[in-house]
């Protein structure tokens, strides 16, 4: 029956009400099933009035399912746990910190519960953020849902992290949903009080606004607005944002022609307004969606991003929405714009649309649900959680776990600590301190193996050892020759700190149940230097989603490197460089990272371009693209700390649509193809690989298309994926 199976809704933020309510019916009344309304501490916090909770017992009495209020994680797995299957939605989930109860209570879900994370606005975090929500969250941000239902197809949701678009539905909005088979959702709407009464939206809590200049401008403008109308014997609505509700907060004095419109969007009666006005928001849509005129309003500094609202007529001024309000008219058409058309689709089609995809999550066996990525033998089908321990802003965790692992969320849950020792220990140095707090973070997540991602702290050891007492296995991942740095390849700074942490990563190689290495020839050089039963490697390091990669002929003159530090490297072939650059007047070189230009280089003046470090591994690779080299060098020393790197630098060019030169040496042999790059002995041949590739667009394309084809048949996501799992299910099956 139906009935035995989940059908929760999880309550966060105050706005989720809105998103969610349709959904909760159409569970109810179409496909038979008991809503469970999950509502997490701070929900019950952000509803002071208790305004919220009471929609929520209507709901609830409507539909006769059941409401919980979360506490324990554990008393909420057990509580999912229980049932034979379904899903969970959330319409605010992610790793942003607002969201943070969500994205924990699906890392915990179990793993025949589907979660499901929902696109609760049109400029949404994580699907499109506009230029103010990556001031404050960055470029992107990581959901922890196995499924991500947006409005519009993903090609225009820009913020979705490539790896997310394997787990995207495209579904449509869910406040488009007005009834279901057994009612109309929309109900007591009652007139407005005023005829031909304009709205006007606040959401002055939004990050859009930055700063309280802004939010003074907008309160200015729109009492002037106020003023106006009053003179004309005309009442304006106001509506404060529900989830931000600035002007209530605030107790804001309001002129007597302004009527407050607090209730929830869908017992507004959007239809009878004359106009509306808002900043950037979704209730614009709603407007739209009603075919009411409207107009985005925006501060004269241009400081709020309106770049995906261009079809909408502006407000820079009183003037400009007195003038609105005088003469309004409807300018938005989804006929002449994409995304509106995508996302004003009939509220038939949104609601089949939801239906089809519930009801196979209730239906079927959840893991049946899932893309098939050549996982058979797993250990009875029981996810492994996985901890994950890496230094604050390594590339490497990156590459290694976190986009393979994102790809396998029914195989694998992990929780990642970014950290230098001080912020997981809270910086207690006492060995009783250390012992509680590494027992805590054991205890908060249960795992069945720590990975250690080129870490070293001493305080790791303590949790190490714990972790191996309590049963859970240890991974110990080394990408580099850590304890054995090179003073040729690294500069003093970086030698140094290699030389002092290396004594500690000795100890955690030897404490590790298992060694995990980025490339054969680094397997084989610690395997005779460390006496260690069970180290591995895997078939490749760098994996990339080969949906990206796109050939183009369109390039510039241009050579380039990429490296942070590794500037020794680079001096071993300047003089080649040089010599090069000054034969071919219209080349050019571009550096790409933390690279120390020598004077020799600097002289090239206007011909070096250096470009700062891109933190973000998906902005790097954005930013490389953008730069469209002809060429990428990959120079190496020739010693024993560069001939265990691998060959990361030409997978990423080559994915870039750029030509590649390296060193021979192990790192461009045992995985790049002969016909997929130029390898390079000595200064001549090096020289004779750039005259070869400035001088024919022919072989540049060839070692291109060549290094692509390679890339998609060996390099893929999903191998990668294959690769980690395979590693930590085998670890888990030896238990």
């Amino acid at each position: 029956m139906r009935s035995q199976y989940t059908a929760g809704f999880v309550f966060n933020l105050l706005q989720d009400v809105n998103i969610l309510r349709p959904l909760i019916y159409l569970v109810s009344d179409d496909l038979n099933a008991k809503p469970l309304l999950l509502v997490t501490k701070s929900f019950i916090k952000r509803d002071k009035h208790k305004i919220w909770i009471k929609e929520l017992q209507e709901i609830f009495e409507d539909t006769g399912g059941c409401i919980i209020h979360l506490s324990r994680p554990y008393l909420t797995w057990q509580l999912l746990n229980q049932s034979p299957g379904g899903f969970i939605i959330a319409a605010s989930e992610s790793n942003l910190r607002g969201h943070r109860e969500t994205h924990e209570l699906f890392k915990l879900a179990p793993s025949k519960i589907a979660t499901i994370t929902l696109q609760h606005g049109f400029e949404c975090v994580g699907f499109l953020m506009n230029k103010n929500h990556q001031k404050s969250y960055g470029s992107s941000v990581g959901f922890a849902a196995d499924y991500i239902c947006g409005w519009t197809p993903s090609s225009l949701q820009r913020n979705l992290r490539p790896l997310q678009h394997t787990r995207y539905q495209n579904l449509g909005p869910t406040a488009w949903i007005k009834q279901t088979t057994k009612r109309t959702l929309r109900l007591r709407l009652e007139p407005n009080i005023t005829p031909q009464m304009g709205i006007v939206c606040e959401n002055l809590h939004s990050v859009r606004f930055e700063g309280k200049s802004n939010v003074n401008l907008f309160m200015q403008q729109f009492f002037e607005l106020a003023d106006y109308l009053a003179s004309k014997g005309k009442n304006i609505a106001l509506r404060p944002h529900p989830g931000g509700q600035y002007t209530v907060k605030n107790n804001l004095s309001l002129p007597n022609n302004v009527v407050v419109v607090n209730q929830p969007a869908y017992k507004v009666n959007w239809g009878t307004y004359e106009f509306g006005i808002s900043a950037p928001s979704s209730v614009l849509f709603d407007l739209i969606d009603s075919n009411v005129p409207v107009m985005v309003w925006q501060d004269h500094h241009k400081v709020i991003d309106t770049t995906q609202l261009a079809f909408l007529p502006v407000a820079h001024s009183a003037e400009d929405m007195i003038s609105f309000a005088n003469s309004p008219e409807i300018k938005a058409s989804s006929s002449t714009n994409q995304q509106l058309k995508a996302i004003l689709r009939d509220q038939n089609d949104i609601s089949n649309n939801y239906i089809q995809f519930l009801e196979g999550l209730i239906e079927q066996n959840y893991y049946s649900m899932h893309i098939d990525h050549g996982f058979d033998q797993l250990s009875n089908f029981k996810k492994i959680r996985v901890l994950l321990l890496a230094p604050k802003g390594l590339p490497t965790v990156t590459l290694s776990f976190i986009k393979p692992l994102s790809l396998i969320p029914q195989h694998i849950e992990y929780e990642l600590i970014h950290t230098t020792g001080d912020d997981i220990f809270d910086g207690e140095t006492t060995k009783d301190a250390t012992t509680r707090r590494c027992l805590n973070i054991i205890n908060s997540f249960q795992p069945d193996i720590l990975i250690m991602c080129r870490y070293f702290d001493l305080d790791a050891l303590k949790l190490s050892f714990l972790c191996k007492k309590n049963g859970i296995k240890v991974i110990y991942h080394i990408d580099d020759l850590l304890y054995d740095p090179s003073p040729e390849v690294l500069d003093e700074e970086k030698y140094n700190a290699y030389r002092k942490r290396a004594p500690i990563i000795i100890d955690l190689i030897k404490q590790s149940d298992l060694v995990y290495c980025s490339t054969p020839a680094l397997s084989k050089e610690i395997s005779s230097y460390i006496d260690h039963p069970n180290i591995q490697h895997g078939k490749i390091y760098k994996s990339v989603d080969t949906s990206t990669i796109l050939y183009k002929r369109d390039r510039k003159k241009v050579i380039g490197y990429t490296g942070f530090g590794h500037t020794q490297d680079l001096e071993s072939i300047e003089d080649v460089i040089l010599e090069v650059l000054n034969k071919y007047q219209d080349w050019s070189l571009e550096l790409i990272g933390t690279i120390v230009p020598s004077a020799k280089l600097l002289a090239l003046d206007k011909r070096l371009t250096i470009i700062p470090p891109e933190r973000n591994y998906d902005g790097f690779i954005s930013l490389l693209k953008s730069r469209n080299w002809s060429i990428g060098i990959c120079p190496l020393i020739n010693n024993r700390f560069n001939s265990v790197k691998a060959n990361t630098k030409w997978v990423e060019y080559s994915c870039c649509n750029i030509a590649t030169i390296a060193t021979n040496l192990d790192p461009y042999c045992y995985g790049s193809p002969k016909d997929s790059l130029i390898l390079c002995d000595s200064p001549v041949a090096w020289k004779d690989a750039f005259f070869q590739l400035m001088n024919s667009e022919n072989l540049v394309n060839s070692l291109i298309k060549n290094s692509q084809d390679y890339i998609r048949s060996h390099y893929s996501d999903e191998a990668l994926s294959n690769q980690v799992l395979d590693i930590c299910d085998g670890l888990i099956k030896n238990l």
